[in-house]
């Protein structure tokens, strides 16, 4: 859910934009990317729900970076793949 901005979303090939008050569900194994298409900040949400993705996301906090070459590694160690380019603005 987008709290404030603007994002854009692609979830299986379908480009959405989202504003404040807006959501989206990712199934899980939907190839999915988000990106900020508005020069202000955006903020949003997360509700995760089945579990077992917090370790993922508690190693990409530490790693401080998104940086595709750091990322890849620690997606790879908890099973997910990256695909494709970033979703430009």
């Amino acid at each position: 859910m987008v709290l404030s901005g603007t994002l854009r979303c692609r979830i299986d090939g379908e480009d959405l934009d989202l504003g404040p008050g807006d959501a989206a569900v990712i199934p899980r194994g939907a190839e999915h990317t988000f990106t900020n298409v508005a020069d202000e900040p955006c903020e949003m949400a997360w509700v995760i729900l089945g579990g077992g993705f917090h370790p993922f996301l508690e190693e990409l906090d530490a790693a401080g970076t998104f940086d595709l070459a750091v990322v890849g590694p620690i997606a790879e160690r908890h099973g997910h793949a990256l695909t494709g380019p970033p979703l430009a603005a």
